[in-house]
């Protein structure tokens, strides 16, 4: 194996690259900014390669089921042109060009709120199979769900005044100490990774680990 393929030549890059982005930023030394812009330049023009190589991976799967008719062949031929059809405009036009904004607000912009509307159904058989009160927990997770819901309906806040005080401190106090909790672990796991990453231990990002 060549040794710029190697596992080694990748942590060692890796490291150096972290070491230059984390000293230039608690540090002011000359000219460390200016180096760390182009790196950091560097790394959204490597994203935009992987984001190409990712549309060449969808054609590779849907042009031969396209090819073949095979299952739900026209779904391939819709994202096959759809992706033609957006790269073309985009490329000749530019994205701020009237065309452009104009199918992404009547296409793109409603097709993703509707996909997006699709997880209501998923969430309210959630809801369900979480609110049913077997024990302690689940009692106490219905209890305020419920306060919650009618809190944000307005016919409860109308007849019982009191639901918007309830649902005011449960967004105050329980849930935004939750929330704290979580963006506090998110910050903790995010170090660990990140001096994982730079210590070498973690390879994941390494051809899927090893």
């Amino acid at each position: 194996m060549a040794w710029y393929k190697s596992r080694e030549f990748c942590q060692i890059v890796t490291l150096i690259v972290a070491i230059i982005i984390l000293i230039t930023y608690f540090f002011d030394i000359p000219g460390g900014g200016e180096v760390a812009s182009h790196l950091q330049a560097f790394g959204t023009i490597v994203s935009a390669f992987a984001l190409m190589v990712g549309v060449l991976n969808l054609f590779q799967i849907h042009l031969p089921n396209l090819m073949r008719k095979g299952r739900y062949w026209y779904t391939s031929f819709i994202v096959c042109a759809s992706i033609i059809l957006w790269a073309s405009i985009a490329i000749c036009l530019g994205s701020e060009h009237p065309i452009s904004r104009t199918l992404y607000m009547t296409v793109n912009y409603p097709l993703s709120g509707t996909a997006y509307s699709f997880t209501a159904f998923y969430i309210t058989s959630a809801a369900y199979r979480a609110f049913r009160a077997r024990n302690i927990d689940s009692f106490i997770l219905l209890t305020i769900g419920t306060l919650v819901i009618l809190y944000n309906t307005p016919i409860a806040n109308a007849v019982f005044p009191t639901f918007g005080d309830i649902g005011d401190w449960i967004f105050a106090v329980p849930n935004k100490a939750g929330f704290r909790g979580v963006v506090i672990g998110i910050a903790l796991g995010s170090v660990a990774v990140g001096l994982r990453t730079l210590l070498g231990m973690e390879r994941g990002y390494l051809r899927g680990g090893g």
